[in-house]
């Protein structure tokens, strides 16, 4: 008995054979060749596990998908580099890596955590490299109040909530570095 699957990409589908479309959680898609998708971990799995899979599904914005796009696709034809160097003796992102991306980068910081965070879920090592290294950019020199300001970070860690932290990190916790509410 022979069926018909309509999830392979035949020759009624609109899309070319070396292209997928990823659909965001906001219901819009775009179209990106398979080629690009190797930069990404959680991508190229996706796509090992059904080769005939005309769309992802994703759960990120179309703003920060296109973003991702834009990255991948740039970065497919121009290798990535980050320059391994220590942020104290750096006065600016230009030793690090490329004007390309630090005018990438050049975002809102809202966007920029949003990005590190789904590239990181999306398992895309240089974009986790480099917004990385742009948020420490951000931090650097600046006091606890001031970062508290930056990320809208309202309160203190309560007895209960540095216990909670406390027993699941036991290792990297001290207690007198931390004003407790």
């Amino acid at each position: 008995m022979v069926t018909s699957d309509t999830s392979i990409n035949g020759l009624d589908s609109d899309l070319p054979l070396d292209a997928i479309t990823m659909k965001t959680n906001d219901g819009k898609k775009i179209t990106i060749e398979k080629k690009y998708l190797g930069m990404s971990g959680y991508l190229q799995g996706m796509l090992n596990l059904d080769a005939y899979a005309d769309e992802i599904e994703v759960n990120t914005s179309y703003k920060v998908m296109k973003k991702i796009q834009t990255f991948i696709e740039y970065h497919f034809v121009n290798k990535f580099e980050i320059k391994q160097c220590h942020l104290l003796t750096t006065s600016d992102l230009k030793g690090m890596m490329s004007a390309w991306d630090i005018k990438y980068l050049d975002i809102p910081k809202k966007d920029l955590i949003e990005l590190v965070n789904v590239s990181h879920y999306m398992m895309i090592e240089p974009l986790v490299q480099a917004g990385c290294a742009k948020i420490a950019y951000l931090l650097k020199g600046k006091t606890e109040k001031q970062i508290r300001r930056m990320f809208n970070i309202k309160r203190e860690f309560s007895r209960k909530d540095f216990d909670e932290v406390h027993c699941d990190y036991l290792w990297a916790l001290d207690p007198n570095d931390y004003k407790l509410a």
